[in-house]
């Protein structure tokens, strides 16, 4: 995959994530292990003693010595997933003449997450939790490393450990992660023990770093599908899967027993195990746990206080007191095969809303429900089947009020995944204490032709929320775009009706927020030297758009101008037999006296030397001339005809 000349070395690599250096003096080969993914490109510097290593996970590796231990330095962007297949190429494109496109690791289930204190954290890579500043980039420092091991690229992504769920606490000084992985082995014995599971818990030292705390493996025996924080308890966590049950964790004295162990021995039960070991060492426990129904758990969120918890289930949507895991109500959402995919709570208004994203079995209809938590019933609705074109699941993210302002409504962002349309409503709760409510469109982003949102979050909220509201993109060309969804001129909800907008819509009278790339017509020397199209018709003046780079000439006139008969009879005349040709080290001088480039440091004072470079470019313009006369006979030159 790269290859590169490091002085007298030779540097290679792969897909392995393994860099090779070799000497060739002595055709020895060392080895630089454990990188975290496959090896794209090595650059090496003018020293020949540093070298660049480009990493298909978006980072870049610094080796500034070659001989002895190697340790790298690292500069890192937001993480991509890495294409696993045994015929690489440009993610999502099926390479020519082979039977399959790479298949990228699958990602986290979200891949932007919004912090309560107004960070934002980046899992795209599904391997590492990035954390990024004010401006959009990259902390190192505080990133979270979950697997660095070194990478073999394989047909199934699923056979090393990726990052599906993440959840911070309410001042986001404890993590939980849950990985995944598929062994191919125990599928020959125990397919039902295919895959694997292990949930981490990281807390936050006084440096900013988190540190792996407790580790529970395989605490479901089906897929994790829910991994959320208490909103206001900051080491209480839930857990639930499609087995059914869901479990509520929370950091205890290490050997401390949970509530039901209690009740077995105030039963008079024998239980030798002590209350609390007077170590007093804490790990992350489970307190309680609970089904309904046997019913498979899809999705779940907390309550704005904290006091309940829902979880979605095929066609309901079920409280649940959280600290004695009993059921409160089961609230109907769709046909008993709906799937309730999402859910979202937040305080409008003086009210306990519920939000929850209804998809059907066969998944043509989609939409999204608010409760009222209050009156246990749907106060308003949003057709996300009508709105949003396509068949692919539709994403919902929620930004609650942040404000007493008449900009600090919650909203509701939708778009489809992968798709190229987002859309923003915001929530019109009625004056009166029952009134009904209604979704209002505010706002429509369209991406440019070729690019599709692999996920979309509300920005955290900023001093200026009541004037604009942005959007963090992660678009299929694995950027982190902002967009400005209430900009000035956009055209939004109070401009015209739903209908109206996708009139205009449809008849191009819209133009979408996000304009189409023009350069994308263009090819690589065109994205690069600028668009010709744009520049006058005649004059200087044409060439005004182009900007053209000065690149260091590393070639001569004579070596420009190729093999031709003058230059062949410098070196070696036609006319003498081969048996009287002289020695190949006469031949080899002349060779190099005549096509090879002089090093800058070389001594041309003596008048062999000078006359061969003279000689040289002599016979180069000489070939040239003789070239442009023959194109302009309309012919070739003399010496090919």
């Amino acid at each position: 995959r790269a290859l590169a000349h490091c002085g007298p070395l030779l540097l290679s690599g792969g897909d392995e994530g393994v860099l090779c250096i070799r000497n060739t003096d002595d055709d020895t080969v060392q080895f630089v292990p454990r990188f975290p993914s496959p090896l794209r490109h090595l650059a090496s510097g003018a020293d020949g003693k540093s070298v660049c290593v480009s990493l298909e996970e978006n980072s870049l590796a610094l080796i500034n010595d070659l001989h002895g231990w190697v340790k790298p330095k690292w500069i890192h962007a937001l993480d991509v997933p890495i294409a696993f297949a045994s015929n690489v190429g440009a993610p999502g494109k099926q390479l020519a003449g082979t039977a399959a496109a790479p298949a990228p690791a699958p990602a986290p289930v979200a891949a932007l997450h919004v912090l309560a204190n107004g960070g934002v954290a980046a899992t795209g890579g599904g391997r590492r939790v990035q954390f990024l500043d004010e401006e959009g980039k990259v902390v190192p420092s505080k990133s979270v490393t979950l697997d660095r091991s070194n990478t073999v690229r394989c047909g199934d992504p699923m056979r090393r450990w990726c990052l599906r769920q993440v959840s911070f606490s309410a001042r986001a000084s404890c993590l939980l992660t849950c990985e995944v992985r598929r062994s191919p082995a125990l599928d020959r014995f125990d397919p039902d023990a295919t895959t694997s599971s292990v949930l981490k818990w990281w807390r936050r030292d006084s440096d900013g770093q988190y540190t792996l705390d407790s580790i529970a493996h395989d605490a479901h025996k089906a897929e994790i599908t829910v991994a959320i924080a208490h909103p206001s308890r900051e080491h209480a966590f839930v857990t639930a899967s499609l087995d059914g049950t869901f479990k509520c964790w929370d950091l205890l004295v290490a050997g401390s027993i949970s509530k039901t162990d209690a009740a077995d021995i105030d039963d008079g039960k024998d239980n030798e195990e002590p209350v609390a070991r007077a170590s007093g060492a804490r790990c992350w426990q489970c307190v309680a746990q609970g089904s309904w129904r046997g019913r498979p758990i899809l999705s779940g969120c907390f309550s704005g206080d904290g006091s309940a918890l829902a979880l979605g289930f095929h066609g309901f949507a079920v409280l649940w007191e959280h600290d004695t895991a009993t059921e409160l109500r089961a609230l109907p959402a769709g046909e008993a095969t709906d799937r309730v995919a999402q859910l979202h709570s937040a305080v409008a208004g003086g009210r306990f809303l519920l939000l929850g994203t209804v998809r059907a079995a066969a998944g043509a209809h989609q939409e999204v429900l608010c409760w009222d938590l209050a009156r246990l019933t749907v106060i308003a609705r949003v057709n996300l089947s009508a709105e949003l074109a396509g068949e692919r699941r539709c994403v919902v993210r929620v930004a609650p009020p942040s404000g007493s302002g008449s900009g600090s409504a919650l909203r509701l962002l939708a778009f489809r995944a992968p798709g190229g349309e987002l859309r923003v409503w915001r929530l019109d709760l009625g004056a009166a204490a029952g009134a009904e409510a209604s979704f209002r469109e505010e706002a429509v982003a369209t991406l440019p032709k070729g690019r599709q949102l692999l996920d979309a979050a509300f920005a955290p909220p900023s001093p200026d929320v009541e004037a604009t509201r942005r959007v963090l993109c992660w678009t299929s060309d694995y950027e982190l775009w902002s967009l400005d969804m209430l900009a000035p001129g956009i055209a939004g909800a109070d401009a015209a009706t739903p209908e109206k907008r996708k009139k205009k819509k449809d008849q191009g009278e819209m133009a979408p927020i996000v304009k189409d790339d023009e350069r994308q017509e263009l090819g690589p020397a065109g994205r690069m030297l600028g668009d010709a199209r744009k520049a006058s018709a005649t004059g200087a003046a044409a060439y005004k758009d182009l900007r053209f780079f000065k690149y260091p000439v590393r070639t001569t006139a004579v070596q420009q101008a190729g093999i031709t008969p003058r230059l062949v009879e410098q070196i070696c005349p036609p006319h003498i037999p081969s048996h009287m040709l002289p020695p190949p080290s006469a031949l080899w001088e002349r060779l190099v006296a005549v096509l090879a480039k002089p090093s800058p440091s070389a001594d041309l004072s003596g008048v062999a030397g000078a006359k061969a470079v003279e000689d040289g470019t002599a016979a180069a313009e000489e070939a040239a001339a003789g070239v442009e006369a023959g194109a302009a006979a309309g012919g070739a030159a003399q010496w090919l005809g």
